[in-house]
């Protein structure tokens, strides 16, 4: 994936909405529903022939390969913001990804963004169809829907980051397609 992905390159309203977000202030759901957008369209122009490949369950790899990494879910996570608009609702939340740990594999139907706010440390994501990626404070990447991920910390600091998802009423942000770890169903 191509590395434009400094929040610092984002408009200032974007920026200022990141900020709100992570600071639990206030903010209209027009500006979040247009970071989130704007993001989106981002990836999207960027990769012009980007289709999701589907997933299944159990899933052990991406592309190929067992993510490297100890299973681990975030330490200290925290919901920042849940609100429903019309048939829609936005989720917000942050978590440390502890040195030497990663997601379960996992596919968001609704697609999502990650924004790397605190940290000497890096995420490294594998995404299904793209080379991994690495990720540092102040970057963000974008979680095409219904594509197997997972990311790992797998430098020696924890890192802190915040998840912004926008899904239909009801849904989860997040579906585990890997066996072992919290959350997974068989169905």
């Amino acid at each position: 994936m191509d590395h434009f992905n400094d929040i610092s390159d984002l408009s200032k309203k974007n920026q200022r909405t990141i900020k709100r977000l992570w600071k639990q202030k206030p903010v209209f759901v027009d500006a979040i529903t247009g970071l989130h957008d704007a993001i989106e369209g981002r990836f999207y122009r960027e990769h012009p022939d980007f289709v999701s490949p589907g997933w299944s369950k159990p899933t052990y790899e991406v592309n190929g390969l067992v993510p490297e990494g100890k299973l681990g879910t975030y330490a200290n996570p925290k919901e920042l913001l849940l609100e429903s608009f019309g048939d829609q609702e936005i989720h917000v939340e942050k978590g440390t990804r502890v040195k030497g740990t990663r997601t379960g594999i996992h596919v968001h139907e609704s697609g999502g963004i990650t924004f790397v706010m605190r940290g000497k440390g890096s995420i490294t994501d594998a995404i299904q169809g793209e080379p991994n990626s690495r990720f540092s404070k102040g970057e963000f990447y974008y979680m095409p829907a219904n594509t197997p991920m997972a990311a790992a910390n797998l430098t020696d600091y924890n890192v802190t980051l915040m998840d912004l998802f926008i899904t239909p009423l009801g849904s989860p942000t997040m579906t585990v397609i890997e066996p072992g770890y919290p959350g997974y169903s068989s169905t």
